[in-house]
């Protein structure tokens, strides 16, 4: 395994749920099951990140759920067959942040561990999108992304924009950078400028 790939384990207030874990998502494939991987990764440099967060976390009785962290390359790969369009995916051959293992795809739940409300699912995952998606219909998934930025308010939404807020206040506060096309997207400063991580954890 790359030296640069720690294990983040879960704690009281971190939880793991790795969405292509299961089908969970808008592939409906359980990618890292696939490949025997069942554990969330990331690069060591995200460790005191998270340790500070988890303070920040604790002080307000929030938990933190990862849906994804170290994705393997393989998988990015294997995500591209499905759709080969570098303006919804990283090619494998620049790859993702999230090859790097310098980003997490997370949301927030409560100290009973209920999931806060979020303009979307983490990922835009949405059940009845997935055969648009699948079928490279992209309009009504494009219409559906557009409530993951940052920016997005409509009436009623007024607790999920709340809640978005909340969650980029503690990332921010812990030191990752947003993405403003996706509210769920925290990564490292500079993440981009680190190497592709190539070996599967094991």
């Amino acid at each position: 395994m790359n030296e640069n790939l720690i294990e983040i384990k879960p704690s009281s207030c971190l939880r793991i749920n790795l969405m292509y874990a299961g089908i969970r998502n808008m592939f409906r494939r359980a990618f890292y099951k696939e490949l025997g991987l069942d554990k969330c990764y990331a690069h060591r440099d995200m460790l005191p990140y998270l340790d500070r967060l988890q303070k920040l976390l604790s002080a307000e009785n929030l938990i933190l759920e990862i849906r994804d962290c170290y994705r393997p390359l393989k998988v990015q790969a294997l995500m591209w067959e499905y759709l080969p369009d570098d303006r919804y995916l990283a090619p494998p051959s620049r790859g993702s942040k999230h090859n790097k293992g310098t980003a997490v795809d997370c949301t927030l739940l409560d100290a009973a561990g209920k999931e806060l409300e979020f303009p979307t699912e983490v990922d835009g995952y949405r059940e009845d999108l997935i055969d648009d998606f699948l079928g490279g219909n992209m309009a009504p998934v494009l219409q559906h992304l557009a409530k993951a930025a940052h920016g997005y308010t409509a009436p009623g939404q007024e607790t999920a924009a709340a809640n978005r807020r909340r969650l980029k206040t503690l990332m921010e506060q812990a030191g990752f950078v947003s993405l403003e096309e996706e509210w769920w997207h925290y990564e490292l400063p500079n993440a981009g400028n680190y190497p592709l991580i190539t070996e599967l954890p094991r």
